[in-house]
C-alpha cells in the first residue's frame, strides 16, 4: 500500500497546476501527510481502516475504466496502471485469513 500512496503522490505532482507553487506545494503536503497517516493506521493494526483501504481499493478498481477514461496524458495513464496493478493484490491479501488474524490479534499477548 505504501507504493500504491507514492504512485497517487506523484500523479497527484504531477497533476498539479505549478503556476502556483505554493498551493500545489501545500496540497501535495497534505496528500502525503493523510498517505503516511494512513500507513500508520495501517500498521497499527487498525482493523476497521483495513476495510475501509478494501473497500475504496475494490471500488477505485471497479471504477477504472472510468478513472482511466479521464486521462489524456501517457505519464498520468501508465502511473495509474501501477496504481491498479498494486492495488488489486493489497486488496486481496487484506482480505485474507492471515491478515484477519494480524489485524485482530492481541497486542498485549
Amino acid at each position: 500500500m505504501a507504493v500504491v500512496f507514492a504512485v497517487a503522490v506523484l500523479r497527484a505532482a504531477l497533476m498539479k497546476n505549478w503556476a502556483q507553487p505554493t498551493l500545489a506545494a501545500v496540497n501535495l503536503i497534505i496528500l502525503a501527510a493523510i498517505c503516511g497517516i494512513w500507513l500508520y493506521g495501517l500498521w497499527r493494526r487498525l482493523n476497521w481502516l483495513r476495510w475501509v483501504t478494501v473497500f475504496l481499493g475494490a471500488t477505485g478498481c471497479l471504477l477504472a475504466s472510468r478513472s482511466v477514461a479521464n486521462l489524456h496524458d501517457p505519464t498520468q495513464v501508465a502511473l495509474y496502471g501501477v496504481q491498479f496493478a498494486l492495488t488489486v493484490p493489497g486488496v486481496i491479501l487484506f482480505v485474507l485469513p492471515p491478515a484477519q488474524r494480524w489485524y485482530t490479534r492481541d497486542l498485549d499477548a
